[in-house]
């Protein structure tokens, strides 16, 4: 479920020459939640949201949630001047 995420992250992830290029990621398990964080630094002139351009990945990614977590998901896509994060949370069966 994460490595579309992750391969979006490289491939939309800034392309500076004066300022740092990152890529940020995190993962939690927290009160029956597992969730994952993942960020990157954007040009904000060059940006196509993967969210609304609706790439293959990312719509095969949220079909698969929809078949295997149903109402056990949480997908949230940001957008800032300078930052792209997506946040995925997974209901685990822990309490």
């Amino acid at each position: 479920m994460i490595l579309p995420l992750i391969e979006n992250a490289f491939k939309y992830v800034s392309h500076f020459t004066d300022k740092s290029n990152e890529i940020r990621m995190a993962w939690k398990l927290k009160l029956g939640w597992f969730e994952c964080v993942i960020c990157n630094t954007i040009e904000r002139a060059l940006i196509t949201t993967p969210a609304q351009k609706g790439g293959i990945g990312l719509t095969n990614l949220k079909r698969r949630l929809e078949l295997l977590y149903p109402d056990k998901h949480k997908l949230i896509f940001d957008v800032s001047e300078s930052n792209y994060t997506v946040r995925l949370a997974l209901k685990t069966n822990e309490n």
